[in-house]
């Protein structure tokens, strides 16, 4: 049985993030199903009410590529299928803006994860 959770926010960004992979490497490493506490302990790149004034010039262009690239795969209007390409282009755009490398994998993220996870 799947399982729907809805975030409320106007804010490309997140929206970006929360359909990337991370969220789902996030939730394996978890052991348990996703749900609204995964969710909010799904350690976020920066914090998500910093106004965007706040941001670093170098913040601001990973932002804006994440925005970009959720754009491009659909922008929550379809389905992403997590195989294609713009899935990838998402992925990678969102690893960049938390700092990895584009190419990272499920245990690097997951370890970079659970280090940026409050105690």
């Amino acid at each position: 049985v799947g399982a729907l959770v809805v975030v409320a926010r106007d804010d490309e960004f997140l929206a970006g993030v929360l359909a990337s992979r991370w969220l789902e490497v996030w939730r394996r490493g978890l052991g348990g199903r996703l749900d609204v506490a995964t969710v909010r302990s799904f350690p976020q790149p920066w914090a998500p009410d910093l106004p965007r004034g706040a941001l670093s010039r170098e913040r601001e262009e990973r932002r804006d590529a994440v925005v970009r690239a959720w754009r491009a795969a659909g922008g929550g209007l379809e389905d992403l299928d997590p195989e294609s390409c713009a899935a990838e282009e998402l992925n990678a755009a969102v690893a960049v803006a938390y700092g990895w490398p584009a190419g990272a994998d499920d245990a690097e993220a997951l370890a970079r994860l659970r280090a940026m996870a409050p105690a």
